[in-house]
Protein backbone atom coordinates (compact mmCIF):
# COMPACT_ATOMS: atom_id res chain seq x y z
CA UNK A 1 0.00 0.00 0.00
CA UNK A 2 2.50 2.28 0.69
CA UNK A 3 3.67 2.76 -3.05
CA UNK A 4 0.14 3.89 -4.03
CA UNK A 5 0.71 7.03 -1.19
CA UNK A 6 -3.20 6.50 -0.43
CA UNK A 7 -5.15 9.08 1.90
CA UNK A 8 -7.97 6.79 2.44
CA UNK A 9 -7.97 2.82 2.65
CA UNK A 10 -11.86 1.00 2.94
CA UNK A 11 -11.14 -2.44 3.47
CA UNK A 12 -13.44 -4.73 1.12
CA UNK A 13 -13.88 -7.98 0.05
CA UNK A 14 -14.61 -7.33 -3.25
CA UNK A 15 -11.56 -6.12 -5.72
CA UNK A 16 -11.79 -2.63 -7.34
CA UNK A 17 -15.32 -2.53 -5.53
CA UNK A 18 -14.66 1.55 -5.61
CA UNK A 19 -15.36 1.35 -9.70
CA UNK A 20 -18.87 1.13 -8.37
CA UNK A 21 -19.08 3.77 -5.96
CA UNK A 22 -20.83 7.09 -6.15
CA UNK A 23 -20.50 8.86 -2.58
CA UNK A 24 -18.79 7.99 0.23
CA UNK A 25 -19.94 9.30 3.93
CA UNK A 26 -16.97 8.59 6.35
CA UNK A 27 -17.46 9.90 10.29
CA UNK A 28 -19.92 12.27 8.80
CA UNK A 29 -17.72 13.84 6.08
CA UNK A 30 -19.37 13.53 2.40
CA UNK A 31 -17.31 12.50 -0.41
CA UNK A 32 -18.10 12.66 -3.94
CA UNK A 33 -16.04 9.73 -6.12
CA UNK A 34 -15.42 11.87 -9.50
CA UNK A 35 -13.17 9.43 -11.59
CA UNK A 36 -11.24 6.71 -11.43
CA UNK A 37 -7.46 7.01 -10.70
CA UNK A 38 -5.16 6.63 -13.00
CA UNK A 39 -1.10 5.83 -11.86
CA UNK A 40 2.04 6.95 -12.67
CA UNK A 41 5.19 5.11 -12.95
CA UNK A 42 6.22 6.30 -8.97
CA UNK A 43 4.68 2.90 -7.57
CA UNK A 44 7.08 1.24 -9.66
CA UNK A 45 9.94 2.60 -7.55
CA UNK A 46 10.69 0.08 -3.78
CA UNK A 47 10.43 2.99 -1.15
CA UNK A 48 12.95 0.68 0.94
CA UNK A 49 15.32 0.36 -1.95
CA UNK A 50 14.88 3.04 -3.89
CA UNK A 51 15.02 0.88 -7.00
CA UNK A 52 12.49 0.97 -10.07
CA UNK A 53 10.86 -2.08 -11.42
CA UNK A 54 8.03 -3.22 -13.59
CA UNK A 55 5.27 -3.82 -11.14
CA UNK A 56 2.85 -3.71 -9.90
CA UNK A 57 1.73 -1.15 -12.71
CA UNK A 58 2.88 -4.10 -15.21
CA UNK A 59 0.37 -6.02 -13.92
CA UNK A 60 -2.42 -4.04 -13.36
CA UNK A 61 -1.58 -2.87 -17.17
CA UNK A 62 -2.99 -6.39 -18.28
CA UNK A 63 -6.58 -5.80 -16.74
CA UNK A 64 -6.99 -2.19 -15.70
CA UNK A 65 -6.00 -0.30 -18.14
CA UNK A 66 -8.69 2.68 -19.80
CA UNK A 67 -8.01 5.56 -22.06
CA UNK A 68 -4.27 4.68 -22.09
CA UNK A 69 -4.51 4.65 -18.34
CA UNK A 70 -3.57 2.17 -15.61
CA UNK A 71 -6.34 2.58 -12.77
CA UNK A 72 -6.16 1.98 -9.02
CA UNK A 73 -8.64 3.80 -6.67
CA UNK A 74 -10.26 6.59 -7.01
CA UNK A 75 -10.56 10.46 -7.06
CA UNK A 76 -12.60 12.03 -4.61
CA UNK A 77 -13.81 15.48 -3.15
CA UNK A 78 -15.04 16.27 -0.29
CA UNK A 79 -18.15 18.57 0.32
CA UNK A 80 -17.72 20.59 3.09
CA UNK A 81 -15.14 20.62 5.88
CA UNK A 82 -15.33 17.60 8.05
CA UNK A 83 -12.32 15.63 10.13
CA UNK A 84 -12.26 11.49 9.59
CA UNK A 85 -10.47 9.40 11.53
CA UNK A 86 -9.32 5.96 11.66
CA UNK A 87 -12.16 3.43 12.44
CA UNK A 88 -14.94 5.82 11.57
CA UNK A 89 -17.51 4.34 9.92
CA UNK A 90 -18.46 4.16 5.72
CA UNK A 91 -21.39 4.69 4.10
CA UNK A 92 -21.08 4.25 0.29
CA UNK A 93 -23.39 4.65 -2.77
CA UNK A 94 -23.29 2.27 -6.02
CA UNK A 95 -24.21 3.55 -8.90
CA UNK A 96 -27.48 1.75 -9.63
Amino acid sequence: MIRFRPNIVIESTTPFEEDCWKRAEIGGALFHLVKPCGRCSIVNVDPNTCKRGAEPLKTLASFRTQEKKILFGVNAILTGASVISVGDKVHLTTVA
